[in-house]
This record gives C-alpha cells, structure tokens and sequence, in this order.
C-alpha cells in the first residue's frame, strides 16, 4: 500500500511539474526580426541585443573594444526609440527603421563574434 501511495504522489509530482511546460505555445517565428512591446512600450529588442552583447564579453568571445562599440550602438538605438517615441506612438517607418538598425547591430555583433580577435589586449 505504501508503494502505491509513493509512486502515486511521484507521478503527480512530475506530472504537476510537466503540464505548464507543455501548456507554453508553440511559436516557429523568428523574434530577432519581429519588433515586440513590453509594458513599459519600450523596444524589446534593444534588451536582448544588451543581454547577448554582455554574454558574448563575458565569455570573451569579443574583445573589450568591440563590446564598447557595441553597446555604443545599442544606446543610439535606444535614444532613436526615445527621440521617435515623442509623440506617444511609432509610425510603420519608424518601426521598420528600428528594426532595420537593430539588425544592423546584431548582424554586426555575429561578426564580432567569429572573427578570431584573440589576443592579450583583451
């Protein structure tokens, strides 16, 4: 009897842990291109370009150079998004402009990434 009742309590244990994995959506796009909305209305993409140009320097695989001109872009992405965010709102052109800079940013930091600037200067 006990048996029962611990693999009864282990099932529902994993099965508790299991079903709001498997209720998340399923979603194929590609979000590096797609401009997405925060609370806050802020450019989502400007966070995840600081995130992953952080990481890639702390894994050392762009040089401190590289990190700063990075970042650099990144903060005039972010006050482009201000500048265009005045009137409350972002035309199709200023999304589209944003988007276009924000992959410009990210293709940039990919190629950052592979070109082999290893050294001692880091």
């Amino acid at each position: 009897m006990k048996k029962m009742i611990l693999s009864l309590a282990a099932a529902s244990a994993f099965a508790g842990v299991a079903l709001p994995a498997a209720a998340q959506p399923w979603d194929a796009r590609d979000h590096r291109y797609e401009a997405r909305w925060n609370d806050h209305r802020r450019f989502d993409v400007t966070d995840r370009l600081e995130m992953r140009i952080d990481r890639a320097y702390r894994t050392r695989q762009i040089t401190r150079q590289e990190y700063y001109s990075l970042r650099r872009l990144v903060g005039d992405l972010e006050r482009l998004e201000h500048r265009y965010m005045r009137d409350g709102h972002l035309s199709g052109w200023e999304r589209s402009d944003l988007r276009r800079k924000a992959n410009y940013v990210e293709n940039r930091l990919r190629r950052e990434r592979v070109d082999r600037d290893w050294g001692y200067y880091r």
